[in-house]
């Protein structure tokens, strides 16, 4: 198991303000700010929960050696952008792409060493492998999957409608089972 750090986060949301409005059926303008809030909340939520990246983003994950196949545990990858290891000199150097194969079309997407070719000795030191990696179904909403978007909103509407941390004379909620449903089948396992 490794890490994962957001290098570069979405600069847009999969769900406009206009289309979260609607269904949190909001008429004004005077709560967009929070409405908007909640959407990125909702989204970052979204993607913790399920490994899938809405909108284009930039990650690095670390490891500390290589396996015979690294899986990378966020959908969709889109492509890896370079794969660097620290030698055993204690130098990082940049992998050249011929030395490994992408499957970027599994879940999790994988990386192996090219056939009769093993991976370089890695320094034992921690985080001794790290892989950058493109991911998200796009720069804006147009291509996140129809089941995702609602998913989206049921948990922005949740977000929304649970903003205070202490509700007096309210029984205390979890996220709704409908959003349970949808985004269960949506997790990279």
């Amino acid at each position: 198991m490794g890490a994962y750090i957001r290098r570069v986060d979405a600069t847009v949301e999969p769900l406009s303000t206009a289309d979260a409005k609607s269904f949190l059926r909001v008429v004004d303008s005077a709560e967009d700010s929070d409405v908007d809030r909640c959407v990125k909340a909702a989204r970052e939520h979204l993607e913790a929960w399920t490994s899938r990246l809405f909108i284009t983003q930039t990650w690095d994950y670390f490891t500390d050696d290589f396996t015979e196949s690294l899986c990378l545990y966020k959908a969709p990858i889109a492509s890896i952008s370079s794969v660097k290891y620290i030698d055993y000199s204690g130098t990082l150097v940049t992998l050249d792409p011929s030395r490994y194969q992408q499957d970027l079309t599994s879940e999790p997407a994988r990386l192996a060493p090219v056939y009769a070719m093993p991976w370089p000795v890695t320094r034992r030191d921690l985080n001794a492998v790290q892989v950058r990696f493109i991911a998200g179904y796009g720069a804006d909403g147009s291509a996140v999957p129809t089941n995702y978007l609602q998913a989206l909103r049921y948990c922005t509407k949740h977000f929304y409608d649970n903003r205070d941390m202490v509700i007096s004379g309210v029984i205390a909620t979890e996220v709704p089972k409908t959003l349970d449903a949808v985004v269960f089948p949506l997790k990279v396992w």
